[in-house]
């Protein structure tokens, strides 16, 4: 998806990325066109990998579950770099060597103040259009989740909350 008034394209703003000093610790991805980047604490990567280890033991084998690994999603230059990703058993890689967004099964996010707008607003967006059949949002490890899925009549839900571990 380009922007008309630009030629801007997710692979043109990564490129661009790639070249940027991003600080270690940080992640960055592309939202709606703009680029955001957000501190990653201990916290933060505690909760991803408890979410890792409750897919593995699900029955996801470790090539099905992705972190911080770029996919492309519907709407205007979405680019995102999701915390926690399950993919079908079907699910290969495109002509450009990433994942497409139909592979989904389950997206994670896991929000900070700084991130919080957009796991909400415009990420949760993205992931209803492009049919994501589970979105799962962690605050901290020591909170509850909040499971959102999509219902029959295309529409997201909230599922029930419950501990990870």
């Amino acid at each position: 998806m380009a922007d008309k008034g630009y030629g801007l394209t997710l692979d043109r703003m990564f490129e661009w990325l790639e070249q940027l000093p991003v600080p270690g610790g940080y992640k960055a991805e592309i939202v709606g066109g703009n680029v955001f980047m957000s501190p990653q604490q201990d916290v933060h990567w505690q909760t991803i990998a408890d979410i890792f280890e409750q897919l593995r033991a699900s029955g996801y084998a470790r090539s099905r579950v992705k972190s911080d690994v770029r996919l492309d999603f519907p709407g205007h230059l979405n680019g995102f770099a999701c915390d926690a990703v399950a993919l079908s058993g079907e699910a290969v890689k495109n002509a450009k060597g990433l994942w497409d967004y139909e592979d989904i099964e389950l997206v994670a996010e896991v929000i900070s103040k700084s991130t919080a707008l957009n796991d909400y607003g415009p990420k949760k967006a993205a992931y209803a259009t492009a049919g994501v059949p589970v979105y799962l949002v962690a605050r901290s490890v020591r909170r509850p989740l909040s499971r959102l899925h999509r219902t029959e009549e295309g529409r997201v839900r909230r599922g029930s909350n419950r501990r990870l571990r």
